[in-house]
């Protein structure tokens, strides 16, 4: 996986998982069949409205 290093020289992975218009009802897949892939990145915003399903997604992984 290849990471940004941040200024205060933490890392970032370079590439995320966007949630962004996926819907509460789907996301929780979508994020878990993310991590299973690699991602280790997931963007989302309350703004989304998937909240629930990103959280059940992240706590349902096995990572």
């Amino acid at each position: 996986m290849t990471m940004l290093t941040l200024n205060d020289g933490r890392s970032l992975p370079r590439l995320g998982l966007g949630t962004f218009q996926v819907p509460d009802s789907q996301v929780a897949a979508v994020v878990r069949r993310g991590l299973d892939t690699g991602y280790r990145l997931v963007d989302t915003a309350a703004i989304y409205g998937n909240e629930r399903g990103v959280g059940d997604g992240l706590r349902d992984a096995d990572v």
